[in-house]
This record gives structure tokens, sequence and C-alpha cells, in this order.
């Protein structure tokens, strides 16, 4: 067995089929953390430089079942900020889980509303079109309408197909980290 690798960290072969393994080698346990915040680490930001090779690492890895396997020199290991960092990705992961979620949710709540006004807008110039007596205003009306009621409904449809597929890959990402397993071994 390895010096300094803690029994209960070796997982079985049938185990370690079971996930999607990111393994990432850190030299302190500040690697995790933004160097610009000096709170303890139960409240300390995450580093980009982190999260950016967390992404990089998982983007081809399927959902569901990803082991983060964080690797620290042994004679740097503390059970005790293991146990408070676990808890602190788990809390971030969690968190921009909902917000990436919720803000998709606010996308197409906008995009139905869009299509609907345009859809109205349209059905309206439609009606003022049937109208025998075309005043200066009916007309005037219909030729703001119509072409608005387009612009309106293409958006909406554009928050669907577009805006909400740039969410994609973030929320893609938080979706498959928000259940990982976190795991710390020695190197």
């Amino acid at each position: 067995m390895e010096e300094g690798v803690n029994r209960k960290e070796i997982l079985s072969e049938k185990d370690v089929a079971k996930f999607s393994t990111i393994s990432l080698a850190l030299e302190t346990y500040n690697d995790i953390f933004s160097s610009f915040d000096p709170r303890p680490y139960s409240e300390r930001a995450l580093s980009s430089d982190f999260l950016v090779e967390m992404k990089n690492a998982s983007r081809d890895l399927p959902g569901g079942g990803i082991q983060l396997t964080l690797l620290m020199p042994s004679g740097k290991r503390n059970i005790a900020y293991e146990a408070i960092i676990r808890r602190r990705l788990k809390e971030h992961f969690k968190h921009r889980y909902d917000k990436v979620h919720t803000e998709v949710s606010r996308i197409k709540k906008k995009g139905y509303l869009l299509v609907a006004i345009g859809m109205a807008m349209i059905v309206a110039g439609g009606f003022l079109k049937m109208m025998e007596n075309h005043t200066f205003w009916s007309n005037l009306i219909m030729f703001l309408v119509e072409p608005g009621g387009w612009f309106l409904g293409w958006t909406g449809l554009d928050h669907f197909f577009y805006l909400v597929k740039e969410k994609e890959p973030e929320s893609s990402f938080y979706d498959k980290m928000m259940s990982c397993d976190v795991k710390f071994l020695s190197y």
C-alpha cells in the first residue's frame, strides 16, 4: 500500500467503473481557492483557475457519477480541512446550479412572453387589415403593429434557440459537479 494513503480512500475496480474521474494535483489547499479572499475555507470563493481546469476536465465526461480526486502532497494533508473543503465545494456547485437554472427559467419565461405579445400584435394587425374603413390612424397602427409583432415573435424564439443554448455548457458542468464525489489522495 502506498505510504500516506488511507485504506478508506482506495476504491475497488468495481467502484471506479461507476465513476468518471477528474484528477487534479494541488500543492496546497489554497490552490482551490481565490488568493484574494482571506476568509476561512468554509466561506472562501473558489479560484477561477481551479474552476476552469475542472470545466476543461469534465467537458467530455458523461453526466452523473463523477469523482473529483484532488491529489495533495502526503505531508500537507489535513483531514479536518478536507471535510470543510468537500462541504464548500458541494455548496458552491449547488449554489451555481440553482443560479444557472433560475436564469435559464427566466430566459424561457421572457421568451414565452415575447412570443405571446408578438403573436397578439400579428393577430391585431390582421384584424386591422380586415376593417373596411381604413383611416390614417388604423393604417399607421397596422404598419407599426405587424412588423413589431414579427420582431417580438422572432426575438422570443431566439431566447429558446440561442440564449438558452448559450447557458447549456455552464448548466451541464454544474449539473455534473453538483453530485460529484470529492476525494483527497496523497502523492
